[in-house]
């Protein structure tokens, strides 16, 4: 056993030997270049195609930096290099180093080659983007930020990450609720009690909700069984009063679950009745309008007392999908 242990001990130790070895120090290839930098962007051709540019601030003032090709022009929206500080970047691909300052003067020695160079722990802060284009208005003041993609067009290659235009959307929870508009009169079952109830759910067209509860409130105390029909698009039209059919299109309509029927209660102390059906988790999308529709359906004959009787309320989680 203890000749194994030994045996693994020494393989680690190769590995790690081996790994160190892969670390090389910087070696120039070229004999370095230097740039004068004023508050005008100025370029100038790195010494050599060698895969690590190493650039170092010897002068006294700032200096905004960029890598690019012959005609790259630098912005004080560039990597900020302080006075006094290195900063090496793979420069594959990248022929020219441009920079500027915002005032005064500054002096940059730019050497290429391969390795690894030997940078200061501390007191050169770097910021900033060393080399592709960077859209300076990023979103509008007061708005949405624009959302961010990685486009890779191109398998096996990288194509940076693109900031484009719109909203960002990630989700949150929302809470609905209506007076359904009824007629102070009787109504036998299987009729329409108000019209179809359309309920704001989500910011998004088609965004992925998750209907978690809904409520019914009797301003006059009925304790009658109401059906409820929950759709993700608007159904065909059924007016308060009017008998309820349920057609095969608006069927197809229907998330999973999406009936039930809920049984008021005699709320303590008071006139009104309530009831809930909870705990739904039902999974669905919203229709184009971010809207889902109810369509409430009496079970037996009720007598609502007033225009503004039945009360419904929505609650639940909505996501930036397009479904669930």
């Amino acid at each position: 056993m203890r000749r194994f242990l030994s045996s693994l001990i020494l393989i680690f130790l190769a590995t790690v030997a081996a790994a160190a070895q892969s670390v090389q120090p910087f070696s120039p290839t070229a004999t370095p270049v230097t740039l004068a930098v004023t508050a005008s962007s100025a370029r100038v051709a790195l010494p050599s195609t060698s895969p690590t540019a190493l650039i170092v601030n010897t002068g006294s003032n700032a200096a905004y930096i960029v890598l690019g090709n012959s005609s790259v022009v630098a912005t004080t929206s560039n990597l900020l290099l302080n006075p006094g500080c290195p900063f090496a970047h793979n420069s594959s691909g990248q022929t020219y180093l441009a920079a500027i300052t915002a005032t005064s003067t500054t002096t940059l020695s730019i050497s290429t080659g391969s390795g690894l160079p030997t940078l200061p722990n501390s007191g050169c802060v770097i910021s900033g983007v060393i080399s592709g284009t960077v859209t300076a208005n990023q979103g509008t003041a007061g708005a949405n930020a624009w959302p961010v993609k990685i486009d890779q067009t191109t398998p096996g290659t990288t194509n940076g990450v693109v900031v484009n235009s719109g909203t960002v959307s990630v989700g949150g929870e929302f809470q609905q609720s209506a007076t359904l508009t009824v007629a102070a009169s009787s109504h036998a079952a299987n009729q329409c009690l108000g019209p179809t109830q359309s309920f704001t759910v989500t910011t998004l067209a088609n965004g992925g909700v998750i209907l978690d509860n809904v409520s019914l409130r009797w301003q006059t105390g009925l304790t009658s069984p109401v059906a409820f029909y929950i759709f993700n698009a608007q159904p065909t039209a059924c007016d308060d009063g009017a008998t309820f059919a349920l057609s095969a299109a608006d069927d197809d309509k229907r998330p999973p679950g999406g009936y039930f029927v809920i049984t008021p209660s005699t709320m303590q102390g008071v006139t009104q009745t309530s009831g809930v059906y909870n705990n739904m988790a039902m999974h669905m999308k919203a229709d184009a309008a971010g809207k889902i529709w109810i369509q409430a359906v009496t079970t037996a004959t009720v007598s609502p007392g007033s225009v503004g009787d039945p009360h419904v309320s929505i609650n639940g989680m909505w996501d930036n999908t397009a479904g669930l």
